[in-house]
């Protein structure tokens, strides 16, 4: 029973992630257009405060990536919100002339960090899956892996400090309150 909950979680996991390719394979294959989305920065409410022509936060995540990842300084554009997840949109684009490919890259790692973190809890293979199934099929989740924003890679490096913060209490028998409180 417990290999049959496997497939079929491991099943539906596939079945998910081809349909996001699938029905995203435009926003995969496009070229970023750094004219267009220059154009779009310089004429926003970024540049222009009464302007109609407002850029949205995934557009312009990606644009300032770029733009930092061609040596810009981070503190002239967008310099409110932490540059790491932009450095990674922009050397995104620099290699593959495309940012949501590191987004999917991070949305594959925080599930995988959401299954070693629900193993430890749960103590169960298939329970683990499950929910990671559960946390791969809920909407707000899987919509994070064709837009550019910052929220899924926040969301890998927050689960990537509990793992390790959870591992470090297993090697060395620490207290996780003395670990989180310090």
């Amino acid at each position: 029973m417990k290999k049959l909950v496997i497939v079929f979680c491991l099943l539906i996991l596939v079945v998910q992630l081809s349909q996001i390719i699938f029905f995203k394979r435009s926003a995969l294959t496009a070229k970023y257009d750094v004219e267009y989305w220059k154009d779009r920065y310089e004429h926003s409410q970024y540049q222009l405060p009464l302007s109609k022509r407002i850029i949205g936060d995934d557009g312009l995540f990606a644009y300032s990536g770029y733009r930092l990842i061609n040596g810009d300084d981070p503190f002239s554009i967008n310099n409110d919100k932490p540059p790491v997840a932009k450095y990674l949109f922009g050397l995104s684009i620099l290699l593959f002339y495309n940012p949501l490919y590191v987004v999917l890259f991070f949305g594959f790692c925080t599930l995988t960090t959401f299954y070693f973190i629900a193993k430890h809890f749960f103590k169960n293979n298939s329970l683990a899956l499950f929910t990671t199934v559960l946390l791969f099929l809920d909407p707000l989740f899987f919509t994070q892996f064709w837009i550019t924003g910052l929220d899924l890679i926040q969301l890998f490096f927050l689960l990537l400090n509990l793992l390790l913060l959870i591992n470090i209490k297993k090697l060395n028998g620490w207290n996780i309150f003395i670990i989180l409180g310090s």
